[in-house]
Order: structure tokens, then C-alpha cells, then sequence
């Protein structure tokens, strides 16, 4: 198991580093949530906003076990969990890829034959050189928990189609060893990546619609529902000057209207009515985020009273439909605002750009929302996640610790902008460094004198 943190530097520099790299005995919920406290602990980490893990049920007990052990959570920990996006993404697309799943397993089959072989790749790239085909990319596999691999894998392998053909008659065990492809499977294969390159345009293609259906039931089962939606969603975009309640405003209308039955059209004062219950919940939880970091930050109160001038602009001009369609209509005021929650909503909305820098933003703007900063560096710095690791065959064979000790390292160093320490002999001074290192040598050490022992016997 591998424990990820997303934080902010001083700087205001988005940073991302595994803290932890574990051998989990049993995937219980139980097992994962002590696994991941411990990890907690030992890192000092007092306040968790949000951990991230994929669907599985374990994963459910283990954040419970969480909401029950962790101090200082917002909302009593009814937050503390936000899904995994790209595993709900993937989730989605193998939806979509079962309508064709036996094409698509054949193509996957014979590149894991080809590619599982020093020969066969040789012998497949002869092929490629006598038909004179060229190809920047080669075949490669695909992982059961990244759909855009298995888009990787049918793309190259489409393009390839003819080197297939000349491999069969050249390769007599391909034939008897693997289903071949048909002409049919390598069509089906290359719609498919049509149909993955222009995914906003599936309603277009009728033969895809079932394929969409499918999709979208997957979407609506995580994120239908926005009333279910995770909070600090919702909360990041309104930390975000150029969006605030106007983009969610904007969205729950078109989302509404999308949800809403062609057979009994919803009038469009009663969409904007709908839209506007929401945001009017949503502002009361987000009132109350402010207030929670309000109480643990603001010492002087000297931020109530203060008044500011607003940004100087306000057009919102991109080529996105979407982003083009939100315009600021509402007119706030400008003096008299009471707290600096009510300032920071009511000024006017910086410009979009696609460039922005929303924590260079914040960075410059820190000492006029004090608390708001607050709020917006924990929404990032404060997050966890869970997700796998694939260790390769040399690094499974050292013990847990000395992996772990590997990853974790080379990970740090590696994404480090800084020098990390001064001098190695530094740390070594550490009695406790000092300790486990040497403990983790002899235990690596008797462990390989173990193995040669068993060897020789």
C-alpha cells in the first residue's frame, strides 16, 4: 500500500510525495485503516482533511475506522472521504468497452503473446521493416486500472494491422497459440478509438449509444446526484476567484436541465429556482468550513471590519461553451461587508484565463482573506490518498523495509526542488537513523545468507 500526500510549501508550490510504502498482510478494512493511522502518527500529522481511495468496500471500513480515530475533522468527518476520480473514470470506460469486450480481449491476447517474448517482438518488428510500416510506438499492454492504456493498446495496435496479418504466416505456434483477430475484431478495435478520441461527440455515432448508456448509468451512480457530492468540491471551486458560486450556479442549471425528462420539460424559472436551493445550501456549509478555520486561526479578529477595493475585471471570454456562457449577473455591493467571508464572495470575479495561477493568486492575497488563505491551502495541503504500486521482479525480492526505504527516498529526491540536507553525515549523527539503518543491513544481510544457505543445500 502507498500513502501519497499533496502539500504547499512556503513558497505556495504544489507538492506531491509518498510517505509511505507498506506490505499489507490482509486487505480487511480494518488492516488498512490501522495500516494508514500509523502512518499517520508517525508522520506527526495532527489535521487530515480528506483521503482518497478507490470504490472497494474495504476502503469504506477503513475510512469509518478513520472518522472514528482522527482529531480536528471538519464536519465530524462526513467529508473526510472523496473518491477516486480516476478509478471512478476507469470504472466508467471498462463500462463502455464491454458492449465489444471479446474484440477487445483478442487484441489485448495477441499483444501480451507477441510482447511476453524477446523472439516474437523480433520477428514482429522484421515484419513491420518488409512491409515497410513505421511507427514511433510499439505494442505495449495494458492495465486493468487505467483505461487510456487499453486506448494506448488498441490505438498502436490498429495501425498495425497488415505486420499482424504477415506475423501469422510467419509465426506458425501465433495460429495455434492465440485467437487471431478477424477483420471484424480490428474494425470494432479501430471505431473504438475513434469513438475514445471524440468522447463529448458519442451521441453522434449510433452505434455507440448503448456504449454511452452504459457510461453514463456508471457516472450517475458516483456523481448524479449533487446534492451527495463531496463538500470540499464544491468548496474548491469557490476558492477559486475567477469562478466562486457564479460557475456552480451556472452548472446546476445546465446539469439540472441535462437531468431533466424530455417528456416534462422543467420551465426555466423553475430550473433556476432548483440551482439556486442548492447554492443556498451550499453557501450555509461553506459558511460553516469558514468558521471552523476561523476558530482555529483567527486570533486578533482584526479582519472583521476591514473593506478592500475589488478586482478590475470582470469578462469572462474563452472558446469553451461552457466557460463562455458564465457571465456575472449579479451586482454586489461594494462597501459595508461584514466579515471577510462576505468580501471575498462579493468581489467581482478575476478574469478567466486558462493560465491562471490560483495559488500564485492566493499567495498575493494571503493578508487581505487571512482565514479564507487558510481555508484554500488546507483544501490542498491537507489530502491523502491510497492507490497501488507494481513493484518490479528485482525489487520484490528485498525485504519490505528496504523497499520502502528505496521508494520513498528516490521519490523525495527525485521531486525535490531543493536541497533536501546539507550534509549525509548530518543525519547519520541521528541515533535513531543511525539504529535502523543498521538494523535494516543485518536483517537484509541474514536474510540473503539465508537464501544462499537453502541454495547450496
Amino acid at each position: 500500500m502507498v500513502v501519497t500526500t499533496h502539500f504547499i510549501d512556503e513558497d505556495w508550490v504544489m507538492h506531491k510525495r509518498i510517505i509511505n510504502f507498506k506490505s499489507l498482510d490482509s486487505h480487511k478494512g480494518e488492516d488498512i485503516g490501522r495500516t494508514l493511522l500509523t502512518c499517520i502518527e508517525e508522520w506527526g500529522i495532527n489535521n487530515v482533511m480528506t483521503i482518497t481511495v478507490d470504490n472497494a468496500s474495504a476502503n469504506d471500513k477503513a475510512i469509518e475506522i478513520l472518522m472514528k480515530k482522527l482529531p480536528n475533522l471538519y464536519d465530524g468527518g462526513k467529508q473526510l472521504h472523496v473518491r477516486c476520480m480516476a478509478h471512478i473514470f476507469n470504472l466508467i470506460f471498462r463500462d463502455g468497452f464491454d458492449q465489444h469486450q471479446s474484440s477487445i480481449k483478442c487484441m489485448q491476447k495477441v499483444v501480451t503473446y507477441i510482447t511476453n517474448s524477446t523472439q516474437q517482438i523480433q520477428r514482429f518488428k522484421e515484419c513491420m521493416k518488409e512491409l515497410n510500416v513505421e511507427s514511433k510506438k510499439f505494442l505495449c499492454n495494458d492495465s486493468p486500472t487505467r483505461w487510456n492504456s487499453t486506448y494506448e493498446l488498441l490505438k498502436i495496435a490498429v495501425q498495425l494491422e497488415k505486420v499482424f496479418g504477415m506475423f501469422e504466416v510467419k509465426d506458425p505456434t501465433f495460429v495455434r497459440d492465440v485467437l487471431t483477430p478477424s477483420k471484424e475484431d480490428f474494425n470494432i478495435c479501430r471505431a473504438m478509438v475513434g469513438f475514445l478520441e471524440k468522447f463529448k461527440e458519442w451521441a453522434a455515432s449510433p452505434q455507440f449509444c448503448l456504449i454511452g448508456k452504459d457510461m453514463i448509468d456508471k457516472y450517475d451512480k458516483y456523481w448524479g446526484n449533487l446534492e451527495k457530492l463531496n463538500d470540499f468540491l464544491y468548496f474548491a471551486v469557490t476558492l477559486d476567484p475567477r469562478f466562486k458560486f457564479d460557475f456552480l450556479q451556472q452548472a446546476f442549471e445546465k446539469l439540472i436541465k441535462l437531468k431533466n425528462p424530455q417528456k416534462d420539460p422543467m420551465l426555466n424559472s423553475e430550473v433556476i429556482l432548483k440551482a439556486k436551493v442548492l447554492i443556498r445550501g451550499l453557501q450555509q456549509r461553506f459558511e460553516n468550513f469558514f468558521y471552523f478555520y476561523k476558530s482555529k486561526f483567527d486570533n486578533s479578529g482584526s479582519s472583521q471590519n476591514q473593506t478592500h477595493g475589488h478586482e478590475d475585471v470582470v469578462v469572462i471570454d474563452d472558446e469553451n461553451d461552457f466557460m463562455g456562457d458564465l457571465i456575472v449577473q449579479t451586482d454586489y455591493p461594494s462597501a459595508s461587508m461584514e466579515t471577510e467571508l462576505t468580501r471575498y464572495l462579493h468581489e467581482q470575479l478575476v478574469k478567466y484565463n486558462k493560465d491562471f495561477d490560483i495559488l500564485l493568486w492566493w499567495k498575493q492575497n494571503a493578508s487581505r482573506y487571512p482565514i479564507i488563505f487558510w481555508d484554500c491551502k488546507s483544501l490542498l495541503w491537507r489530502q491523502r490518498w491510497r492507490s497501488g504500486q507494481i513493484l518490479d521482479p528485482y525489487r520484490t525480492n528485498l525485504s519490505a523495509n528496504i523497499v520502502e526505504a528505496l521508494v520513498c527516498t528516490q521519490y523525495w529526491v527525485w521531486k525535490s526542488r531543493k536541497q533536501i540536507v546539507d550534509n549525509i553525515d548530518e543525519i547519520l549523527k541521528d541515533d535513531k537513523v543511525a539504529k535502523a539503518l543498521e538494523e535494516a543491513i543485518r536483517t537484509e544481510m541474514e536474510r540473503e545468507n539465508n537464501q544462499l544457505i537453502f541454495s547450496n543445500s
